[in-house]
Protein backbone atom coordinates (compact mmCIF):
# COMPACT_ATOMS: atom_id res chain seq x y z
CA UNK A 1 0.00 0.00 0.00
CA UNK A 2 2.74 2.75 0.99
CA UNK A 3 4.27 1.92 -2.50
CA UNK A 4 0.83 2.53 -4.62
CA UNK A 5 0.52 5.79 -2.34
CA UNK A 6 4.19 7.14 -2.98
CA UNK A 7 4.07 5.91 -6.66
CA UNK A 8 0.55 7.84 -7.50
CA UNK A 9 1.92 11.04 -6.39
CA UNK A 10 -0.39 11.44 -3.40
CA UNK A 11 0.14 14.37 -1.12
CA UNK A 12 -2.59 14.32 1.52
CA UNK A 13 -4.69 11.07 2.81
CA UNK A 14 -7.61 10.60 4.61
CA UNK A 15 -7.94 8.38 7.75
CA UNK A 16 -8.14 7.30 10.98
CA UNK A 17 -5.21 8.60 13.22
CA UNK A 18 -4.30 5.21 14.04
CA UNK A 19 -3.54 4.16 10.28
CA UNK A 20 -0.82 6.91 10.31
CA UNK A 21 2.19 5.54 11.18
CA UNK A 22 1.32 1.71 9.58
CA UNK A 23 0.38 3.27 6.17
CA UNK A 24 1.62 6.63 5.16
CA UNK A 25 4.88 7.09 4.17
CA UNK A 26 7.37 10.15 4.91
CA UNK A 27 5.89 13.34 3.23
CA UNK A 28 2.55 12.98 2.79
CA UNK A 29 0.15 14.55 5.12
CA UNK A 30 -3.01 13.42 6.72
CA UNK A 31 -6.27 14.57 7.50
CA UNK A 32 -7.51 12.57 10.42
CA UNK A 33 -11.25 11.30 10.17
CA UNK A 34 -11.64 10.07 14.24
CA UNK A 35 -11.83 14.04 14.96
CA UNK A 36 -8.07 14.14 16.10
CA UNK A 37 -7.38 16.98 13.46
CA UNK A 38 -4.16 16.65 10.58
CA UNK A 39 -0.56 16.88 10.66
CA UNK A 40 -0.55 18.52 7.20
CA UNK A 41 -0.15 21.91 5.76
CA UNK A 42 -3.83 21.80 4.24
CA UNK A 43 -3.42 25.28 2.56
CA UNK A 44 -0.30 23.85 0.53
CA UNK A 45 -2.28 20.85 -0.41
CA UNK A 46 -4.29 22.41 -2.46
CA UNK A 47 -1.60 24.60 -3.96
CA UNK A 48 -0.57 22.17 -6.85
CA UNK A 49 -1.44 22.83 -10.23
CA UNK A 50 -5.43 21.52 -11.19
CA UNK A 51 -5.31 17.99 -12.26
CA UNK A 52 -6.92 16.33 -15.19
CA UNK A 53 -10.45 14.93 -14.58
CA UNK A 54 -9.14 11.23 -15.26
CA UNK A 55 -6.44 11.69 -12.99
CA UNK A 56 -6.03 9.96 -10.18
CA UNK A 57 -7.67 11.42 -7.14
CA UNK A 58 -7.43 9.16 -4.41
CA UNK A 59 -7.32 5.39 -4.08
CA UNK A 60 -10.53 3.84 -1.61
CA UNK A 61 -10.37 0.28 -0.46
CA UNK A 62 -13.08 -2.51 -1.29
CA UNK A 63 -15.29 -3.48 1.94
CA UNK A 64 -13.18 -6.69 1.96
CA UNK A 65 -16.62 -9.23 2.07
CA UNK A 66 -16.43 -10.78 -1.01
CA UNK A 67 -12.12 -11.59 0.01
CA UNK A 68 -9.21 -9.28 0.77
CA UNK A 69 -10.15 -5.86 0.36
CA UNK A 70 -8.81 -4.32 -2.81
CA UNK A 71 -7.78 -1.11 -3.47
CA UNK A 72 -9.51 1.41 -6.30
CA UNK A 73 -8.51 3.98 -7.67
CA UNK A 74 -11.07 6.81 -8.52
CA UNK A 75 -10.27 9.55 -11.20
CA UNK A 76 -10.95 13.34 -9.89
CA UNK A 77 -13.96 13.43 -12.26
CA UNK A 78 -15.54 10.35 -10.41
CA UNK A 79 -14.56 11.98 -7.34
CA UNK A 80 -16.69 15.37 -8.15
CA UNK A 81 -19.31 13.64 -9.55
CA UNK A 82 -20.07 12.06 -6.58
CA UNK A 83 -19.20 15.27 -4.52
CA UNK A 84 -22.11 16.87 -6.20
CA UNK A 85 -24.19 13.84 -5.81
CA UNK A 86 -23.71 13.96 -1.90
CA UNK A 87 -24.44 17.80 -1.88
CA UNK A 88 -27.46 17.39 -3.72
CA UNK A 89 -28.94 14.94 -1.93
CA UNK A 90 -28.61 16.52 1.72
CA UNK A 91 -29.30 20.10 0.17
CA UNK A 92 -25.86 21.02 1.89
CA UNK A 93 -25.07 24.77 2.07
CA UNK A 94 -22.27 26.76 3.21
CA UNK A 95 -23.93 27.57 6.31
CA UNK A 96 -24.50 23.49 7.27
CA UNK A 97 -22.44 22.02 10.31
CA UNK A 98 -22.10 18.27 9.24
CA UNK A 99 -21.48 15.62 12.32
CA UNK A 100 -19.25 13.01 10.45
CA UNK A 101 -17.60 9.92 12.01
CA UNK A 102 -14.77 6.88 10.21
CA UNK A 103 -16.96 5.68 7.43
CA UNK A 104 -17.52 5.24 3.75
CA UNK A 105 -21.01 7.03 4.33
CA UNK A 106 -18.95 10.12 6.07
CA UNK A 107 -16.37 10.27 2.96
CA UNK A 108 -18.91 11.09 0.67
CA UNK A 109 -20.63 13.63 2.84
CA UNK A 110 -17.24 14.90 3.11
CA UNK A 111 -17.01 15.58 -0.35
CA UNK A 112 -20.25 17.09 -0.08
CA UNK A 113 -19.04 19.66 2.02
CA UNK A 114 -15.86 20.26 0.04
CA UNK A 115 -17.81 21.54 -2.81
CA UNK A 116 -20.70 23.95 -1.34
CA UNK A 117 -18.14 25.18 1.85
CA UNK A 118 -20.10 23.27 4.58
CA UNK A 119 -18.27 22.82 7.98
CA UNK A 120 -16.93 18.95 8.51
CA UNK A 121 -17.33 18.44 12.29
CA UNK A 122 -15.33 14.90 12.93
CA UNK A 123 -17.04 13.45 15.82
CA UNK A 124 -14.51 11.70 18.29
CA UNK A 125 -14.56 8.40 18.94
CA UNK A 126 -14.62 8.58 22.68
CA UNK A 127 -18.13 10.57 22.34
CA UNK A 128 -19.80 7.84 19.71
CA UNK A 129 -18.95 5.11 22.55
CA UNK A 130 -20.58 7.71 24.95
CA UNK A 131 -24.34 7.47 24.89
CA UNK A 132 -24.81 10.49 27.08
CA UNK A 133 -21.62 12.60 25.55
CA UNK A 134 -22.69 12.02 21.99
CA UNK A 135 -26.27 14.26 21.80
CA UNK A 136 -23.77 16.62 23.98
CA UNK A 137 -21.19 16.60 21.36
CA UNK A 138 -23.89 17.03 18.67
CA UNK A 139 -25.67 20.30 20.44
CA UNK A 140 -22.61 22.32 21.38
CA UNK A 141 -20.85 21.94 18.17
CA UNK A 142 -24.28 23.13 17.04
CA UNK A 143 -24.37 20.62 13.86
CA UNK A 144 -27.58 21.04 11.37
CA UNK A 145 -26.52 17.68 9.62
CA UNK A 146 -25.80 14.08 11.28
CA UNK A 147 -24.52 10.95 9.96
CA UNK A 148 -25.04 8.09 12.03
CA UNK A 149 -24.53 4.39 11.99
CA UNK A 150 -28.20 2.86 12.52
CA UNK A 151 -27.60 1.16 15.90
CA UNK A 152 -26.59 4.46 17.07
CA UNK A 153 -30.00 6.06 15.28
CA UNK A 154 -31.82 3.95 17.08
CA UNK A 155 -30.18 4.94 20.36
CA UNK A 156 -30.59 8.82 19.92
CA UNK A 157 -34.51 8.49 19.07
CA UNK A 158 -35.48 5.88 21.41
CA UNK A 159 -33.02 7.51 24.39
CA UNK A 160 -32.19 10.97 23.63
CA UNK A 161 -35.70 11.94 22.45
CA UNK A 162 -36.95 14.77 21.01
CA UNK A 163 -34.48 17.48 22.51
CA UNK A 164 -31.55 16.48 20.61
CA UNK A 165 -32.97 17.14 16.88
CA UNK A 166 -34.00 20.68 18.06
CA UNK A 167 -30.77 22.10 15.99
CA UNK A 168 -30.92 19.56 13.27
CA UNK A 169 -32.30 19.79 9.48
CA UNK A 170 -31.47 16.34 8.40
CA UNK A 171 -30.54 12.66 9.67
CA UNK A 172 -28.98 10.50 7.41
CA UNK A 173 -28.97 6.84 8.74
CA UNK A 174 -26.46 4.22 7.27
CA UNK A 175 -25.38 0.44 7.46
CA UNK A 176 -28.43 -2.14 8.52
CA UNK A 177 -31.92 -1.55 7.42
CA UNK A 178 -33.63 0.57 9.99
CA UNK A 179 -37.01 -0.68 11.29
CA UNK A 180 -40.06 0.62 11.06
CA UNK A 181 -40.85 0.45 14.47
CA UNK A 182 -38.26 2.90 14.94
CA UNK A 183 -39.27 5.03 11.65
CA UNK A 184 -42.25 5.47 13.20
CA UNK A 185 -40.91 6.84 16.87
CA UNK A 186 -38.87 9.41 15.03
CA UNK A 187 -41.67 10.66 12.90
CA UNK A 188 -43.51 10.88 16.30
CA UNK A 189 -40.33 13.08 18.18
CA UNK A 190 -39.93 15.63 15.15
CA UNK A 191 -43.20 15.09 12.89
CA UNK A 192 -42.04 16.44 8.76
CA UNK A 193 -39.45 19.46 10.80
CA UNK A 194 -36.48 16.87 10.13
CA UNK A 195 -35.72 15.29 7.39
CA UNK A 196 -34.57 11.63 7.35
CA UNK A 197 -32.46 9.61 4.91
CA UNK A 198 -31.32 6.57 5.15
CA UNK A 199 -28.47 4.08 2.86
CA UNK A 200 -28.42 1.01 3.18
CA UNK A 201 -27.14 -2.15 1.12
CA UNK A 202 -24.25 -4.00 -0.60
CA UNK A 203 -21.19 -1.87 -0.66
CA UNK A 204 -17.87 -2.07 -2.72
CA UNK A 205 -15.46 0.65 -2.26
CA UNK A 206 -17.21 3.16 -0.58
CA UNK A 207 -20.34 3.31 -2.72
CA UNK A 208 -24.01 2.63 -0.86
CA UNK A 209 -26.10 0.67 -3.17
CA UNK A 210 -29.25 2.92 -2.60
CA UNK A 211 -30.28 5.71 -0.49
CA UNK A 212 -33.94 6.44 0.32
CA UNK A 213 -35.83 8.78 1.79
CA UNK A 214 -37.68 7.96 4.83
CA UNK A 215 -41.60 8.07 5.66
CA UNK A 216 -42.79 11.73 6.54
CA UNK A 217 -45.89 10.23 8.34
CA UNK A 218 -45.61 8.51 11.57
CA UNK A 219 -47.09 5.19 10.45
CA UNK A 220 -44.70 4.85 7.63
CA UNK A 221 -43.44 1.18 6.58
CA UNK A 222 -40.42 0.18 5.34
CA UNK A 223 -37.62 3.07 4.27
CA UNK A 224 -40.01 5.07 1.85
CA UNK A 225 -39.13 6.18 -1.47
CA UNK A 226 -35.23 5.53 -2.81
CA UNK A 227 -33.85 8.84 -4.36
CA UNK A 228 -30.97 7.69 -5.45
CA UNK A 229 -28.43 4.72 -7.07
CA UNK A 230 -25.01 4.62 -6.63
CA UNK A 231 -22.23 1.93 -8.32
Amino acid sequence: FTEKISACGARLAIMPKRLRNAMLPEGIGAVYLDGTGHDCDVAGANSADPAAPVEIGCIEFSAGSRGPAKAVLITHSALAARAATAAAIAGLVAEDRVALQTSNASFEMLLGCMLRGATAVFVPQQVLDSPAEYPRFIEKQKCSVVLMPTPLWRRVVWNAGEAFFDGVRLAIVYGARPSSATISAFRKLVGRRVRGLASYGAAEAGANSAIYELPSGADGDGCGVKVVFQS
